[in-house]
């Protein structure tokens, strides 16, 4: 596997990154309102109506609820994101052949998730500091929450 990224793009990704995706999850790439090297960065959203969410009992049986009928705590939701968020970074892997990328995410959508869940997602292939990382993140998702989403408006 290859240990620099340089020669990856967007158009490269998208496709990745949409085949990991479940159906009810739409992205749009706003890399370019954000100028961050080797950086990628989607607006995405989960909708509610559609999603069905495992959920075991007491006794341990399995049964599915649609995420608009569930109320989620943060927990939860960070639980489902990060669990696609996971399966993003394997297929880049895979697809690329590169080790040195990193998937994250940061919700924008707070207290309420039972109508869709909304964060935004960073691909990040510049081998910066977890910290510096988590920064961008956070900035990005204030950017997104106070107007900038497409889903907001």
């Amino acid at each position: 596997m290859s240990n620099t990224a340089t020669k990856v793009t967007g158009k490269d990704l998208l496709p990745i990154i949409k085949k990991a995706l479940p159906a009810n999850i739409s992205l749009v790439d706003v890399t370019d309102d954000f100028s961050y090297k080797d950086v990628f960065v989607y607006d995405c959203k989960i909708s509610a109506k559609n999603m069905h969410v495992g959920i075991i009992d007491s006794q341990g049986d399995m049964k599915y609820v649609e995420l608009e009928d569930m109320i989620l705590i943060d927990d939860e939701a960070a639980l489902i994101i990060g669990s696609i968020t996971q399966k993003i970074e394997d297929e880049i892997r895979l697809s690329l052949g590169i080790d040195n990328v990193s998937v994250d995410y940061e919700p924008y959508t707070f207290l309420d998730y039972r109508y869709d869940i909304m964060f935004v997602l960073l691909v990040d292939f510049s081998d910066e500091d977890r910290r510096d990382l988590r920064i961008k993140r956070k900035k990005i998702a204030y950017v997104q929450q106070t107007g900038k989403s497409k889903y907001l408006n």
